[in-house]
C-alpha cells in the first residue's frame, strides 16, 4: 500500500499547478472528499524527522501551497499510509476543517521571542538554587528559602506580564488573534504567536520593530511570516491529531 506524506488541507476545487512538487521531488497530488482534498506526495515509508534539508524543503512547499491557495498547513513529518484512510480523516474531521479554512485563509503567522533572566535561569543556576533550599538547617529556614523563591518567580512571571501588554498595546491593531506562554523555559520571559492578515503584514512587522527601538533594555526576536501553523483548529482537532488518527 501506498505511503503518502501531507503538506496541507485544501478546497475539493483546487487546481494544483504543474510546477509545484514535494519534498521528494515526487508530483503534488489531490486526494478529495467532499469539498475537502488533502494535499499529498507518495513518499517513503521511513523519514527522517530530524533532517533539517527535509525540514526546510517541507516549510517551502508549504508556505508556497498557502500563499498560492486556501490551505491549511500540515506539521513536518505527517505521512499516512493508503488514501482511504486519508479519506476517512476528512470525513470524521470535515466541519472542523472546514472552518479552519474559512477562518485562515489569507492570513499568515508571525512569532515574537522575548529572552531574559528568567527566576529558574540557567542549569548551573537552578542547581545552586535549590542547592540553597536543601542546605537549610531548620523547617523555618527551608519555608523562608523557599518563599523568597516563589517570591522571585512571581515577580519574573508580572514582568513578562507587564511586556506582552505593552506588546499587545502596539500589535493588537494588526492582529486576528495571539496565543501566548510566559517563561516557557529558561532564559525565556515570552513567546507569542500572532495570526496577521496578509495586507497587514507589513505594518505588523513596522510596529513590532518600533517596539523593539522603543525598548532598549528588550530583546526583540521576530519571526515570519509563515503558514498559520499554531492556529489551526485550537477548538478542535487539529491536522496532526488528524493524521495520528489514520495513519500507521
Amino acid at each position: 500500500m501506498t505511503w503518502y506524506y501531507v503538506y496541507a488541507i485544501a478546497l475539493a476545487e483546487t487546481s494544483l499547478s504543474d510546477d509545484l512538487s514535494g519534498i521528494f521531488g515526487e508530483t503534488l497530488r489531490l486526494v478529495h472528499h467532499a469539498e475537502l482534498a488533502a494535499v499529498v506526495g507518495e513518499g517513503p515509508e521511513t523519514l527522517s524527522r530530524s533532517d533539517p534539508t527535509l525540514i526546510l524543503k517541507h516549510h517551502q512547499v508549504v508556505s508556497e501551497l498557502c500563499a498560492r491557495y486556501s490551505a491549511l498547513p500540515a506539521r513536518f513529518g505527517s505521512k499516512v499510509r493508503g488514501a482511504d484512510r486519508i479519506r476517512t480523516g476528512l470525513e470524521e474531521r470535515q466541519e472542523s476543517l472546514a472552518a479552519d479554512l474559512e477562518r485562515l485563509s489569507g492570513k499568515v503567522e508571525f512569532g515574537i521571542t522575548i529572552p531574559g533572566e528568567t527566576s529558574s535561569g540557567d542549569s548551573d543556576h537552578v542547581y545552586e538554587s535549590e542547592t540553597s533550599i536543601d542546605s537549610a538547617t531548620s523547617g523555618s529556614d527551608y519555608m523562608k528559602r523557599r518563599l523568597n523563591q516563589f517570591q522571585r518567580e512571581n515577580e519574573t512571571r508580572a514582568g513578562a506580564e507587564k511586556i506582552h501588554k505593552a506588546l499587545s498595546l502596539v500589535l493588537d491593531p494588526y492582529t486576528a488573534d495571539e496565543s501566548h506562554e510566559f517563561l516557557p523555559r529558561a532564559g525565556i520571559l515570552l513567546r507569542a504567536s500572532y495570526l496577521v492578515e496578509i495586507s497587514q503584514s507589513q505594518l505588523f512587522q513596522h510596529a513590532a520593530e518600533a517596539f523593539q527601538d522603543q525598548s532598549d533594555s528588550l530583546e526583540v526576536v521576530l519571526v515570519g511570516p509563515w503558514p498559520p501553523y499554531s492556529f489551526v483548529s485550537r477548538n478542535g482537532p487539529d491536522i496532526a491529531g488528524m493524521l495520528g488518527a489514520i495513519s500507521s
